[in-house]
């Protein structure tokens, strides 16, 4: 996947900036508790792109970029799974 230190880093800095984007995606979705399933569903399409998109332009590889998109969604999704319940 990385080559060299470098793209260690944008690799990285690609990960934390789309965890920051999940993050947001959180706080949307908790500030639009009310509104149909579909909307939300239209919001995580926003937010995913908005994430890609962000990661491709740090990247610049849209297989490198794919892997930590999924690897970042994943980890929210886990962080999701097991946090949510601790905290509530």
């Amino acid at each position: 996947m990385a080559q060299n230190p470098g793209e260690t880093m944008k690799i990285y800095a690609a990960f934390l900036f789309q965890v920051i984007i999940w993050s947001g995606f959180t706080l949307a979705e908790w500030l639009s508790e009310r509104d149909p399933f579909i909307f939300k569903i239209a919001m995580f399409a926003v937010f995913f792109y908005l994430a890609f998109l962000m990661a491709k332009h740090i990247v610049k590889s849209v297989r490198t970029t794919c892997m930590v998109t999924a690897l970042s969604l994943s980890a929210y999704g886990l962080l999701q799974l097991f946090l949510i319940p601790l905290i509530f």
